[in-house]
């Protein structure tokens, strides 16, 4: 494991604050500031427990102890989600660049739901301005909101993986039908979307290549399918373009999903170039709107 190395001020033993301080209190002080429990952007993840074993401070006092320096000191303490906030952390941290400051926030993730958000924004003033832009984009992403938000979503998505198990939907299906809707109306025209339960025409497209080796292979494989269509622009946005389009085959017998998969509509100049792109075989939007699919 590398060796771990935390900044502590020499000036700290002359700070009026500090200096006040009884010795538990200093003692915890260069614990916060130096545990492994402390990240890079100055959160540390409470254990009373762990506290007074590293620094003999008795367990029956350790948290009246931390409620002292942090209110000497202005640190913030979060009961609930067990963290310390060390304001000012970045004044002797900074980061050398954008990718160090990136690299430093990923560290909220690890951390619990916490009311420190206001307190994180306020912060940033201690960053250098060049910093400032990309510390609030990051921390807008890891809002409270933002993660409730997440959360939903995957309660929603959880229901609609019960929901379709519960009506033998196959779990490749599923998957697949799920990173269709995802992929957005930049590239699936409004109406040809997939919803979970899928519609009998899902289904039956989905069967039908469970049928055919080599689409097997290919659904064997949904990230590489969605990965393919992401590139694809010359099926962005149109009409012939659904799910079941994706099983079926053009005009020269080609199957549309090896078709994706070996960049052939990746070239989006062809939309003008290339021709009869919904060939003899290949299933237009409409024969297969059913409910289920928008």
């Amino acid at each position: 494991m590398a060796a771990k190395y935390r900044k502590v001020d020499p000036r700290i033993w002359t700070d009026e604050k500090f200096v006040s301080l009884n010795p538990d209190g200093k003692m915890l002080t260069l614990w916060l500031l130096t545990c492994n429990r402390v990240n890079r952007c100055g959160i540390v993840q409470w254990s009373a427990g762990l506290a007074s074993e590293e620094t003999s401070i008795d367990f029956s006092t350790i948290d009246t102890v931390l409620d002292t320096v942090c209110q000497t000191l202005g640190w913030v303490s979060d009961r609930v989600s067990k963290t310390v906030f060390l304001r000012h952390w970045w004044r002797y941290n900074q980061p050398d660049n954008v990718s160090a400051l990136k690299g430093a926030l990923t560290d909220l993730h690890d951390l619990p739901q916490n009311s420190l958000s206001a307190y994180l924004r306020d912060a940033c003033d201690d960053l250098k301005p060049e910093l400032h832009t990309v510390y609030h984009t990051v921390l807008d992403r890891v809002s409270p909101q933002k993660q409730k938000q997440k959360q939903k979503q995957k309660q929603k998505q959880k229901q609609k993986q019960e929901a379709a198990s519960a009506d033998g939907t196959p779990a490749g299906l599923t998957e697949l039908i799920q990173g269709w809707s995802d992929l957005g109306p930049d590239i699936v025209k409004k109406g040809n979307g997939a919803l979970l339960p899928p519609s009998k025409a899902s289904k039956d497209a989905w069967n039908r290549g469970q049928k055919d080796s080599e689409l097997r292979e290919v659904f064997g494989n949904i990230p590489a399918v969605l990965g393919a269509i992401k590139t694809a622009e010359f099926c962005h946005r149109e009409s012939w373009f659904t799910l079941p389009w994706l099983f079926g085959k053009n005009k020269n017998g080609e199957l549309n999903a090896v078709g994706l998969l070996n960049g052939r509509y990746e070239d989006l100049g062809g939309k003008h170039g290339k021709s009869n792109a919904v060939g003899p075989g290949q299933v237009h939007a409409g024969d297969h709107k059913q409910p289920g699919e928008f």
